[in-house]
């Protein structure tokens, strides 16, 4: 992950970032959102720099539904 930080997101980006960014394969960006919905948050937004379609897809495909699921279920208990 570390070497496509490197390679998307400029140096500014990267220091404004250092302690909010998640770079993470879909399985740990679960396990990352799920324990902040665990601790009571309910929103999030998501940036994605430049044209990375792939991340995009990611989220979408793998990411969101899992983490509205946490939510719901936290919700619901």
């Amino acid at each position: 992950m570390a070497a496509e930080i490197e390679r998307f997101l400029p140096a500014w980006v990267r220091d404004l970032t250092r302690e909010t960014i998640v770079a993470a394969t879909p399985t740990e960006a679960v396990a990352h959102y799920g324990r902040l919905v665990r601790a009571g948050l309910q929103y999030f937004i998501a940036f994605v720099y430049g044209n990375d379609l792939e991340t995009i897809r990611l989220l979408a495909e793998q990411v969101i539904p899992e983490v509205r699921r946490l939510t719901t279920d936290a919700v619901a208990s």
